[in-house]
């Protein structure tokens, strides 16, 4: 019965420590441990299959075993069913990345069975981390281990979320001196344990009918014995932001060292959320919370908005982009995993790619590297964000730079704010030669790819043109010149409509925009953007420049024609 969450509402305190360097250290000597004088201890990464993004996985939990302190040999397997007995003695702990799932027959040769159950039976650890716990489920001993499995047809997730993890054995010493704590993940649910098998649940949480939950508490870390070893499910982690939390981080760090020794000695870190902190004053309903390439505005029904900038993330983007509980923006879907929920990004730069990425590596052919990032959060709930950005090929200097600022009001009455998004583009030494796509018109530029968690889509714009969810391409408004164009919904679990506009100021190349409107839900894709490449290229002249305004209006209920269209005015008499 485990459950994993993954989006961006809820009540309590969003933790996200996004320290990721993605870097991959050499394995180290046994040595003392830094903290308390305790021979350093041995890892095992288990890796190179998984139906979750073990590319970007593996090397955060490598970075974050190796810098720990706690464990002077880090190192990875892609290859685990080559694993011999002579093999494992060389750690005292495998931690699990690896599964074959959707095939959940037993897959390594005997012999490596037997040196794994010997490796466990006689005193060593194993861990196993979120979609690592479907793994082998037709192999009784592995099981044992292992506690929970997934089951297809009873067992499932909530929504990628934010929910509370909750201490449910404070005595353990995997949850000795911490409290619960938030995170946004997705959460397993009714997960199955073998008949006989023993386990001890140490951390739970409880799976929201609203998030697409039973209404139950979930085991989140449970412990199991198997001879004189010890097995650690943590179903926590499904991706990079996931386990970037400091959450995350800390069991999964406990859990390896209690796994390797049955003692954990590791102490809770300095920035864990005490009891209670994070919640609202009474009078406000909001709170910033902010870590290394992340900031959130977080409200009493979950994130409002939060802006990704962090290394991990190939483009810069806001997701969620939310307003009273209902989540509007998709990150990184399957049919198209380069559109990142609200973003900027040109398709073709003097003749490579910046817009597609590699569904293997996450990268694209011309890099967009953040390069300097000032952010003020404000009492108000206000914010501005200064960024500087180059575009340049994987080996070479920048052809375009770019001065990006954002400015995003405070939430009003209704729960509605405004982004106002410029972008100055300056090229470098030669001119820049910008093209867009070819798929219905030239896309580029800012763009929103709406969540698959609403329905009833509807698209009106500036000029009276409107469109509802049929066929693909949005029949009336795309490719048709506009001034604003509104994205509305309807959210599935609440039934409450809500929407986001996008506003072209007339200083704008090729105002007024023409539009790429996407709008099938059958697949689903909803998208849009306003393109000012749809109709042909565009140079910029070397060492000249070329500047964008937007303003993104995120509103309750479905889009006013009347109140847009006076937002628009408002913005467009603005000079910066």
């Amino acid at each position: 019965m485990i459950r994993v969450v993954m989006r961006g509402k809820t009540a309590a305190g969003l933790r996200l420590l996004l320290s990721t360097f993605l870097c991959v250290l050499p394995a180290a000597a046994p040595a003392s441990d830094e903290a308390g004088g305790a021979e350093a201890l041995r890892v095992l990464i288990l890796s190179g299959r998984n139906n979750h993004d073990w590319q970007k996985t593996t090397p955060l939990l490598k970075d974050l075993l190796a810098k720990c302190g706690r464990f002077g040999v880090v190192e990875t397997t892609e290859a685990p069913g080559t694993l011999t007995a002579a093999d494992l003695a060389r750690y005292d702990v495998l931690v699990s990345n690896w599964t074959p799932y959707p095939d959940t027959a037993r897959l390594w040769p005997p012999e490596t069975e037997q040196a794994f159950l010997d490796f466990v039976r006689q005193g060593g650890g194993f861990v196993v981390i979120h979609a690592a716990a479907c793994t082998f489920q037709e192999w009784p001993e592995f099981q044992q281990i292992n506690g929970l499995t997934w089951q297809n047809g009873q067992t499932g997730h909530t929504r990628y979320d934010t929910f509370q993890v909750s201490v449910e054995d404070q005595d353990h010493p995997i949850a000795r001196g911490l409290t619960d704590f938030l995170i946004t993940d997705e959460l397993y649910q009714n997960m199955v344990q073998v008949a006989g098998h023993d386990l001890h649940t140490v951390w739970k949480a409880y799976s929201a009918p609203e998030k697409g939950g039973r209404g139950e508490f979930e085991p989140v870390l449970v412990c199991t014995r198997f001879g004189e070893g010890r097995g650690v499910n943590f179903v926590l982690g499904h991706d990079v932001a996931a386990m970037s939390n400091v959450g995350f981080q800390t069991l999964l760090l406990r859990s390896a060292e209690w796994a390797a020794t049955g003692q954990v000695t590791l102490p809770a870190p300095e920035d864990w959320p005490a009891a209670g902190e994070g919640a609202m004053s009474k009078g406000d309903p909001y709170r910033w919370e902010r870590t290394e390439g992340v900031i959130a505005l977080v409200g009493d029904e979950g994130v409002v908005w939060q802006f990704n900038y962090g290394k991990d993330a190939p483009k810069p983007c806001f997701h969620p982009v939310a307003v009273n509980g209902v989540e509007l923006t998709a990150l990184s879907p399957p049919d198209h995993p380069w559109h990142r929920a609200l973003w900027f990004a040109w398709k073709d730069i003097n003749g490579l790619n910046y817009w597609e990425e590699d569904r293997s590596t996450g990268l694209s052919q011309g890099c967009t590297e953040v390069t300097a990032v000032k952010a003020t959060t404000n009492e108000d709930h206000s914010a501005r964000i200064e960024m500087t950005l180059g575009y340049h090929p994987p080996q070479g200097p920048a052809v375009l730079t770019e001065a990006r600022l954002l400015t995003v009001t405070a939430p009003g009455p209704d729960g509605g704010y405004y982004i106002d998004w410029t972008a100055t583009f300056r090229a470098g030494a030669v001119d820049v030669l910008l093209k867009g796509g070819t798929a219905g018109g030239g896309y580029a530029g800012l763009s929103v790819r709406v969540s698959p968690e609403t329905k009833d889509w509807e698209i009106i714009d500036s000029e009276g043109r409107k469109d509802v969810a049929a066929g693909f391409m949005a029949k009336n408004t795309h490719g048709q010149r506009a001034r604003w164009m509104d994205f509305s919904v309807v959210d599935k679990a609440t039934g409450r409509p809500a929407g986001i506009a996008l506003m072209d100021h007339p200083g704008n190349l090729r105002h007024p925009a023409e539009w790429h409107n996407v709008l099938s839900d059958k697949i689903p894709f909803g998208y849009f953007s306003p393109a000012p490449l749809w109709s042909e290229p565009y140079t910029i002249p070397a060492g000249e420049e070329l500047t964008l305004r937007y303003r993104v209006v995120v509103h309750a209920g479905r889009g006013d024609p009347e109140r847009l269209e006076a937002t628009w005015r408002q913005f467009a008499a603005t000079t910066e």
